[in-house]
C-alpha cells in the first residue's frame, strides 16, 4: 500500500422530482427540447452513457465498453431513481449491477452511498423530518442494492452537529463534505487544534467528527467519518473543461497524488451530470481514465468505504456551525442562507433581481408544516400505535404501491383493523405528510425567481399535502398559506406575489377527481375510443354511458373515480357535450350513489324539468381547466382525421407544383416563405411513406426514390424532417441486434450492416449506440465464451472458423476485434501446429 495511490471520483446524481403530484406525470417541458421533459434529456446524455461509456481506438472503432459506475463512488437521488426504474429500467439495472461487481474489487465495499431522500436542507429540517428524511433514504438505498448503506450524501452537503448526529444514531459511518466547511483539526488523543476555516485542510486523507451532546461534549462512541473533497479538481471538472481529455483529467490527478512520501489519496466529488450532459462526452474521458490512463500511472480507483478500512482517520475534525449553528454547504458562502434568505448566492437571472421572497418562502412552508403536524398527530394517534414509527415506515409503501405492501403496512402500524373510510384516512394523512417534506426540495430556494419551476413544483407539493389534510381539520390550511405567500415577492412585475404564482401556476395543474373524470369522459366523447388518456394516479371506471340524441355530439354516464395511492373513491355524474371542435363541456357533481344518479338523470333528461346548469350547480370543466398534457393527448386523436385530408391536399398540391417549384430554383431564386413549409411537409411525407413500404427491404439499391426525395429536397433549399422515420427505423435496427442475441449467424448482422447503411444514405439520425450495447453484450455473453471453449484444432475448427466471421461483421458495426482475436491467438497457433 505503501507504493500505492488511490483515487476517489465521486457523482452525485440527482434530478429534482418534476411529476405533477396528482396525476404522476411529467409534462412537457419545452426548454428541454427536443425531449420531452429534462430527465429524458439529461438520461440520454448522461445517465445511460455512463453505463456504456466507449472507449475508442485510433482509428474510432470501439474498442470497449465501460460501465462507469463500476469505478466511481456514486449517489443516486431516491427520487431520481424511481423514475429510472420506471422509465428506462435497463439503465437502472445497469447501475445496481455495477455496484455489485465494485464489491469484488473493494474488499466488499459497493461504489453506491445512500442520500437523504427528497433533497431537503437538512440542518433546516426540523426533528422528525430530519429522522425520516434520513431512515428512507436507508431504507430506499436497501431496496434497490441489497445491502445496508455505509455512507450517505447529504443534499447541498448541508450539514451541522445535529445532522451528524442523526447520521450516527441511524448507522452512517461516512459523509463528503467541502473543505470550506471545516473549522479546525487535531491528532486524535490530542488536545491542540489547528484552524483549518479558510478551506485549507488536507483532503487527501479521512477525517473523524465527533458527534456533541446538548452540553457540547463528545465520547468516543459517537462519530462519523469525513471526506473532505479536493476543491480546486471538482471545481476544474465542474467547471474549467478538465474532463475534455482523459490524459489532461489524468495528470491532474496524478499531480495532486504527488508523489508516494505519504500521500495516498486524491478524491474528488461533483454533479454526476458534469459527465455527460454538463460537459458532453465525459463519460469517454472517464472511461478512459479508468481503462487505460488511470493503471498507466499506478492510479487505483477505489471507494470511500475501501479507502477507511486500508486508512482510518488519524485526525478529527471539527465543522463550522454556521450563524447561529445553522450549518454550512458547499454551494453557499453564507452557511445555510442560501435557502432561507437573500445572501447574495444565485443562480440565473439579471443581476439585479434579488431573493427577498426566501424568507417568507420559507416560512410559509414552515406555518404549513406545523399546522399539517398538528393534524397528523391528533388524527393519527387514534389510528396509529406509534405515528412517527409508521411515518418512518411509510416509505416502504412510497417505493411499492401494490395492494399488499399497504395492507401490511396497515398491519404493523395500526391500532387493530381499520374500517374503510379510516384505512383511506391513514393513507391520505401519510401522503399530506410526504408531500410536506417534497416541498423542502432544496431546488425551490437554489435559483434566482420565485415563479421558476422548480419553486412552483414545491407549491405543488404544498397544494397537495394540503388537499390530502384539510377534510380533517377545521383550520384553513391553505387560506393561511395563501396569506403567508403573498409576502413573498417576485423579481418578474406581473407575476406578483407568492399568492398570484400559486393561482396563476399551481391551481391550473391541480388535477382533482372531478377534472380527471372529465378528462376521460371527453376522452371517450371525443375519439370513441376509452382510455386515450390515463391517469397514473388514479383510476376511472365508467360504470354508464349514454349517447343522447340532442343536436350535438353528448353523453350523460356515471364514473367512479379512485385515488390509487389513498384508496378514496368517490361517484361522479357528468354531461359531456361537444359543441365545436374548441369547445367541449363537462358538466359534472359527485353522488352519493346510483339512486342519486338516476334521479338527477330523471330531472334532465326524462322530465326536463332543469337545465344543465340547475342540475349540475353550474359547475363544468372544460378544454382551458384541463392540463395541456392532458387536452393535448386527447386532442391530437381527436383530430388526427381531419389531418390526414390536409396532409393528402399539401402533397397533392405539392406534385401538381413541382414543374414550378424546380424551376424557380432553377433560375436562382428561393421559394417563397409561404411554400416553403408546404414543400418541407409534403416532401417529408412522401419520404416517410416511402421509406415505411420499404422496411422488410434493407437494401441501399431499394431506398432509389427516398433517395431522391432527399436529393429533392436539397434542390430546392428545404430539410426532411426525419424524427419519425429515425425512430420507426431505430427499431427494426434494435429487433436485428436482439436477434443477434439467439441467432449469431451473418443474416442478423447483415440486415443490422444494411439498415445502417440505408440510414447513412437517406441522413437517418438513428441511435446506433443502443444497438452498438445490444452487440457488446453478445460479444461479451457469447462470443468471447465461445473463443474460451476452443479447444480441440480438429473438433473446434469449424466453430474458429464461424467465430472469425462474427468478428469480422462486428468490425462492419464499427466494433474493433482486437481483444477478441488476441483471445484466439493460442488456439490459433493450435491449428498451425496440428496442421
Amino acid at each position: 500500500m505503501e507504493n500505492e495511490r488511490f483515487v476517489v471520483i465521486h457523482g452525485h446524481f440527482y434530478q429534482p422530482p418534476r411529476e405533477n403530484p396528482w396525476l404522476d406525470i411529467i409534462e412537457k417541458q419545452p426548454s428541454a427540447a427536443p425531449f420531452h421533459d429534462w430527465n429524458e434529456r439529461i438520461t440520454a446524455e448522461c445517465y445511460m452513457p455512463n453505463t456504456v461509456s466507449r472507449i475508442l481506438d485510433r482509428s474510432g472503432m470501439i474498442d470497449g465498453i465501460v460501465n462507469n459506475f463500476e469505478y466511481i463512488s456514486f449517489n443516486i437521488g431516491p427520487t431520481l431513481f424511481a423514475w429510472l426504474e420506471k422509465h428506462a429500467p435497463k439503465i437502472s439495472r445497469r447501475i445496481i449491477e455495477a455496484d455489485h461487481k465494485s464489491r469484488d474489487r473493494n474488499l466488499g465495499h459497493g461504489n453506491a452511498i445512500a442520500q437523504a431522500f427528497s433533497h431537503m436542507i437538512m440542518p433546516l429540517a426540523n426533528d422528525d423530518d430530519l429522522e425520516t428524511q434520513i431512515i428512507w433514504g436507508i431504507k430506499d438505498f436497501v431496496r434497490r442494492f441489497e445491502r445496508e448503506p455505509e455512507g450517505m450524501w447529504l443534499p447541498e452537503t448541508a450539514v451541522n452537529n445535529r445532522v451528524m448526529a442523526a447520521l450516527q444514531r441511524n448507522g452512517i459511518r461516512f459523509t463528503i463534505l467541502a473543505p470550506s466547511q471545516a473549522l479546525a483539526t487535531r491528532p486524535l488523543g490530542e488536545d491542540s487544534w489547528s484552524e483549518c476555516s479558510n478551506g485549507c485542510i488536507d483532503t487527501r486523507a479521512p477525517y473523524r467528527y465527533f458527534v456533541k451532546d446538548e452540553t457540547g461534549q463528545t465520547t468516543p462512541q459517537r462519530y462519523v467519518d469525513v471526506f473532505f473533497f479536493d476543491e480546486p479538481l471538482s471545481r476544474a471538472m465542474s467547471f474549467e473543461h478538465l474532463m475534455t481529455d482523459a490524459s489532461r483529467f489524468a495528470d491532474a490527478l496524478e499531480a495532486a497524488a504527488g508523489d508516494n512520501n505519504g500521500t495516498r489519496l486524491v478524491n474528488v466529488a461533483t454533479d454526476g451530470e458534469t459527465f455527460g450532459h454538463h460537459e458532453p462526452f465525459a463519460d469517454m474521458c472517464l472511461a478512459s481514465f479508468f481503462d487505460q490512463e488511470g493503471p498507466g500511472r499506478g492510479l487505483k480507483s477505489v471507494n470511500y468505504a475501501h479507502y477507511l478500512e486500508i486508512a482510518p482517520p488519524a485526525v478529527e475534525v471539527d465543522l463550522k456551525p454556521g450563524p447561529d449553528g445553522e450549518g454550512t454547504a458547499w454551494s453557499c458562502n453564507h452557511g445555510t442562507g442560501r435557502w432561507q434568505r437573500d445572501c447574495g448566492c444565485s443562480t440565473g437571472g439579471p443581476g439585479w433581481w434579488h431573493q427577498r421572497w426566501r424568507r417568507p418562502l420559507r416560512d410559509a412552508f414552515d406555518n404549513l408544516r406545523a399546522g399539517l403536524d398538528e393534524v397528523f398527530m391528533s388524527n393519527g394517534s387514534g389510528i396509529f400505535r406509534d405515528p412517527r414509527a409508521a411515518r418512518n415506515d411509510y416509505v416502504d409503501v412510497v417505493l411499492d404501491r401494490r395492494e399488499e405492501t399497504i395492507d401490511a403496512f396497515l398491519k404493523k402500524h395500526a391500532t387493530g383493523k381499520l374500517k374503510d373510510e379510516d384505512r383511506v384516512k391513514a393513507l391520505k394523512l401519510m401522503e399530506s405528510q410526504r408531500n410536506a417534506m417534497y416541498m423542502y426540495t432544496s431546488c425551490g430556494w437554489f435559483f434566482a425567481e420565485l415563479s421558476g419551476i422548480e419553486t412552483v413544483q414545491n407549491m405543488r407539493y404544498a397544494a397537495q399535502a394540503v388537499e390530502m389534510a384539510e377534510e380533517y381539520t377545521d383550520k384553513p390550511l391553505m387560506g393561511n398559506l395563501l396569506s403567508d405567500l403573498a409576502a413573498a415577492a417576485s423579481n418578474i412585475p406581473e407575476m406578483g406575489d407568492g399568492r398570484k404564482i400559486f393561482r396563476r401556476l399551481v391551481w391550473p395543474s391541480m388535477m382533482t377527481m372531478e377534472k380527471i373524470v372529465a378528462a376521460c369522459a371527453m376522452s371517450v366523447l371525443l375519439t370513441d375510443k376509452p382510455h386515450t388518456w390515463r391517469p397514473l394516479n388514479h383510476t376511472v371506471e365508467d360504470l354508464s354511458t349514454e349517447s343522447l340524441p340532442d343536436k350535438y355530439h353528448s353523453h350523460f354516464g356515471m364514473a367512479r373515480c379512485t385515488n390509487r395511492l389513498t384508496g378514496e373513491s368517490d361517484l361522479f355524474s357528468y354531461h359531456v357535450t361537444q359543441f365545436t371542435a374548441r369547445d367541449v363541456r363537462c358538466y359534472i357533481r359527485k353522488v352519493a350513489d346510483e339512486a342519486e344518479h338516476n334521479a338527477l338523470r330523471e330531472r334532465l333528461l326524462v322530465a326536463q324539468k332543469a337545465s344543465l346548469p340547475e342540475v349540475f350547480e353550474g359547475r363544468f370543466i372544460s378544454w382551458g381547466d384541463l392540463l395541456p398534457e392532458v387536452a393535448s393527448r386527447i386532442m391530437s386523436v381527436l383530430v388526427d382525421n381531419d389531418l390526414e385530408k390536409l396532409r393528402e391536399h399539401f402533397t397533392e398540391l405539392f406534385e401538381e407544383n413541382l414543374d414550378l417549384f424546380q424551376a424557380l430554383v432553377t433560375a436562382g431564386s428561393e421559394l417563397p416563405y409561404e411554400v416553403r413549409g408546404l414543400v418541407k411537409y409534403a416532401l417529408s411525407r412522401l419520404f416517410h411513406n416511402e421509406v415505411l413500404s420499404r422496411r422488410s427491404e434493407w437494401r441501399v439499391e431499394h431506398f432509389a426514390r427516398a433517395t431522391e426525395y432527399v436529393e429533392t429536397a436539397g434542390r430546392l433549399g428545404v430539410e426532411i424532417d426525419t424524427r419519425d422515420v429515425d425512430s420507426l427505423v431505430t427499431e427494426d435496427l434494435l429487433a436485428e441486434a436482439e436477434a443477434i442475441k439467439g441467432d449469431l449467424g451473418p443474416r442478423h448482422f447483415q440486415n443490422a450492416i444494411s439498415i445502417l447503411e440505408v440510414g447513412n444514405r437517406l441522413g437517418l439520425s438513428l441511435r446506433r449506440d443502443l444497438a452498438e450495447n445490444i452487440i457488446l453484450e453478445v460479444l461479451e455473453e457469447k462470443v468471447l465464451p465461445w473463443i474460451e471453449s476452443l479447444t480441440d484444432p480438429v473438433r473446434d475448427r469449424e466453430d474458429y472458423e464461424a467465430v472469425l466471421g462474427v468478428l469480422d461483421l462486428a468490425e462492419k458495426l464499427n466494433f474493433s476485434a482486437r481483444r477478441y482475436k488476441e483471445a484466439l491467438e493460442g488456439f490459433a497457433q493450435k491449428i498451425e501446429s496440428a496442421q
